[in-house]
């Protein structure tokens, strides 16, 4: 008996061939997206993992002025602490062609072959680096066309060139890719540092606790009592950083983005479903006569149940067979993609048992599932009803949509069939149009989310209202920096801002996170938050503060009208919190009255930030050489410059990382668009079957090849049209949560939404191509038919 049942199962797949490989082609795209998701996301945090903790990661990095080696040795052994090290690190500028710079930031080592955290390893070329030498980080070679031999440039900030050999190129797994922050990174001997001017001394101190066991916050204070106890040495200290423990920097962003792609990749499969319950209830209406004839001589419902659940599930094994190489292959070309961008290395293809395990259940659970209302909605029919079938049943022409499709005039009477055939099978064009609608909705939602993007950093560049940021190395005259800025041709405002690092004092005497206050001067125009509490800075205002809203992530209990205890350059001073803005990076801010800031760090009248506006426009050529002759021009004035960022770098950076985000996104959009194409290649497969003696009567009475081509090829585009105008309505709350979700991710708060109507018209195009793509095979067939062959189907 079981032989005889899965002669049958085997029967119905090789009897409708083209039926069997669009299903097993719908279910194994499902699957291929998940395992591809599910795969890359678990090799990638494998490996970030991995590579993350052989890097030794510090605990914590502690900004100083310059410490020697004595003050290092003498924090040794310090209580919670287990290994310190120094590194310089300093910003030149290197030369990549005539007038032509990108920032170069330099670190020093004292030890490249005894690292004993933040590890950078070798690549290619020497190692260590002679004197002399520079070895550039490998993901700079997206910025710069160097190679090993090269002779380059480089300009310190007190305006000296120095010529600096490449030695070879290394990797440190915890710096941020090249292109992500447009600068190149590099590495270089102590002595090749006190070549280009500096001291032999450190100004960045890595620290590793003894307890790797602790949380952020007890890291943290254990990097405060580091920080005090040189601050006790005479050594000014700017800044405490603690990541998270253990976490690559990149760790949450991959993560978010993966939950992203997730999201669209179950789609996938729920699609798939679709195309799944069209074929088995086409299957079931189509062998009406077989289950009553079976049922005559004896079966049972489950058994018959059993018999067609058993062709879904050699559906969902021939998927499985095409599905799972496929997906580990999509898995490993995605992961080495995304591993290349992040800066790290792929360690091959090893697809986790567990994915591998998610992939089968989801390619035999969600055919199976989405089959059992079919199945046992059609296995419950009577023998009499069975046997008095005609097999395809048809109640078109009674309900109210019907009658007035039935008064439509003045168009063809093709394109009249071809409406009318459109409503005939409703349950089944809802389920196409469930398919390609969300394929639509997603793939708008992408454009829109990019959309969003776009206009969160225009929200962000607008927050901020200068062309060109000029960083000093220290801290200079605020009259010179205005002065000479403003003797720059083009420029029509300068603004010098301090800056400085402090903590919250809570009320029970613990301290906050470190963060960053900026000085304003009064009436400040280059910045322009949105007030969401209390209101802004006034030009009289003594010690008051204003906070971004995400500082209280950290300080939950601040409140506007509070007076805080902030700890600034190891003072405490009190200040009165009289507003909350609109934070535009996930970092939290503080603003204050540049001259009330000044008198807590004791540098009056200096500035270290210069922000300028120019006349020339947003253009990136034109902000360039508004930053060189601003730079030149407070050089030739004896201000050191470290480094000068315009908003147009920032805008082509960021939207190099959206332009990959969209790409990641929209591959996974155009693969929902084909298992929604593949689907309503079904469907129209399926309607040619079920009307086969319709075309025969047609061929009978003249209709020509092109006619009945044209009939099915209509019927295609309209589905095509309908979920198109349905897929803009439910793009509208996908695009929301996806660009909620994926603001969350990179800024912590939702982006500026905004919905694209280009993604609307791309996706109208799309459709009408895949439409007619999806249609023609079947129309073709169905054009193909001969008079004698239709008119004896049953």
């Amino acid at each position: 008996m079981r032989s005889v049942r899965w002669r049958k199962v085997l029967r119905d797949l090789g009897a409708y061939r083209t039926r069997t490989i669009l299903v097993v082609m719908s279910i194994a795209v499902g699957v291929f997206a998940v395992g591809t998701i599910a795969g890359s996301d678990a090799m990638l945090h494998a490996a970030i993992r991995q590579q993350y903790a052989a890097s030794r990661p510090s605990s914590a990095q502690v900004f100083t002025d310059p410490v020697d080696r004595s003050l290092i040795d003498a924090l040794q052994g310090m209580p919670g602490v287990s290994d310190i090290v120094g590194r310089r690190d300093v910003t030149l500028r290197l030369q990549t062609g005539p007038q032509a710079y990108r920032e170069l930031e330099l670190v020093g080592m004292d030890d490249f072959e005894q690292q004993r955290m933040d590890i950078v390893t070798p690549q290619t070329g020497d190692w260590p680096p002679k004197r002399g030498e520079i070895l550039i980080e490998r993901s700079a070679r997206q910025l710069v066309d160097l190679d090993i031999g090269d002779t380059v440039t480089v300009q310190t900030p007190n305006g000296k060139s120095h010529q600096l050999r490449v030695g070879g190129f290394d990797h440190d797994v915890g710096a941020p890719p090249a292109f992500y922050v447009g600068r190149v990174f590099g590495h270089v001997t102590m002595e090749t540092l006190v070549d280009l001017g500096y001291e032999n001394e450190f100004d960045e101190l890595h620290v590793r606790v003894a307890d790797q066991t602790l949380d952020r916050d007890g890291i943290r204070a254990v990097a405060e009592d580091v920080r005090s106890r040189v601050e006790r040495a005479g050594v000014k200290t700017f800044s405490t950083f603690v990541p998270v423990p253990g976490k690559h920097p990149a760790d949450d962003l991959l993560q978010g983005f993966f939950v992203v792609l997730g999201f669209i990749g179950a789609l996938s499969l729920i699609v798939s479903g679709f195309l799944v319950v069209n074929t088995v209830s086409a299957i079931l209406a189509q062998q009406t006569r077989q289950i009553g004839v079976m049922k005559a001589i004896g079966a049972r419902s489950g058994q018959i149940a059993g018999l067609y659940l058993g062709l879904v599930l050699a559906y969902a094994v021939l998927a499985l067979g095409v599905a799972l190489p496929l997906g580990a292959l999509g898995a490993y070309g995605f992961a080495q993609f995304t591993a290349g961008l992040a800066n790290f290395d792929l360690q091959g293809l090893d697809i986790p048992p567990n994915v591998i395990a998610l992939e089968v259940a989801v390619g035999l659970v969600v055919p199976l599932l989405a089959a059992l209302v079919p199945v046992f909605r059609g296995v419950r029919i009577t023998v009499r009803e069975a046997i008095a079938s005609t097999g395809i049943g048809d109640r078109f022409g009674r309900g109210r949509l019907d009658r007035a499709l039935r008064e439509i005039r003045g168009l063809s009477r093709p394109t009249l069939l071809s409406i009318r055939n459109t409503f005939r099978r409703k349950g089944r064009l809802v389920l196409t149009l469930l398919a390609l609608t969300l394929g639509g909705a997603v793939f708008m939602s992408v454009f829109s989310v990019r959309a969003s993007l776009v206009r969160t950093l225009d929200d962000v560049l607008a927050y901020f209202a200068y062309d060109v940021q000029v960083e000093l190395t220290q801290p200079a005259p605020a009259e010179v920096l205005t002065h000479e800025a403003l003797g720059v041709p083009g420029v029509v405002a300068a603004e010098p801002w301090r800056f400085a690092t402090l903590q919250r004092i809570r009320p029970n005497g613990a301290e906050g996170r470190t963060n960053v206050a900026f000085g304003l001067p009064p009436g400040a125009q280059t910045v322009r938050p949105t007030v969401q509490e209390g209101r802004w800075l006034l030009p009289n205002d003594g010690n008051a503060v204003v906070a971004t809203v995400n500082i209280r992530d950290d300080e939950p209990d601040v409140r506007v009208g509070d007076v805080l205890t902030l700890r600034i350059d190891g003072q405490d001073t009190k200040w009165t919190l009289v507003g909350v803005v609109q934070s535009p990076t996930q970092r939290p801010f503080f603003y204050m009255p540049s001259r009330a800031l000044e008198i807590a760090t004791n540098e009056v009248g200096r500035a270290g930030v210069l922000m300028v506006v120019g006349s020339a426009g947003t253009s990136a050529a034109s902000q360039d050489a508004l930053a060189r002759d601003v730079r030149s021009r407070l050089e030739s004035a004896g201000v050191r410059v470290a480094a000068t960022t315009t908003s147009a770098e920032i805008r082509a950076t960021q939207e190099t990382l959206f332009n990959i985000l969209t790409l990641f996104l929209s591959t996974m959009a155009v693969l929902l668009g084909v298992v929604g194409a593949l689907g309503l290649t079904g469907t129209m497969s399926i309607n040619v079957v079920e009307r086969a003696r319709e075309i025969g009567v047609l061929r009978a009475v003249g209709a020509s090849d092109g006619g009945v081509l044209r009939i099915f090829l209509i019927e295609g585009v309209i589905i095509g049209l309908l979920s198109w105008a349905l897929g803009a309505i439910v793009a509208v709350p996908i695009s929301k949560l996806l660009s909620d979700a994926l603001g969350n991710v990179f800024a912590r708060r939702p982006l500026a939404f905004a919905f694209s109507i280009e993604g609307v018209a791309a996706w109208l195009l799309i459709v009408l191509v895949l439409a007619a793509v999806a249609s023609l095979l079947p129309a073709w067939r169905a054009s193909r038919l001969a008079v004698r062959e239709v008119l004896a189907y049953e």
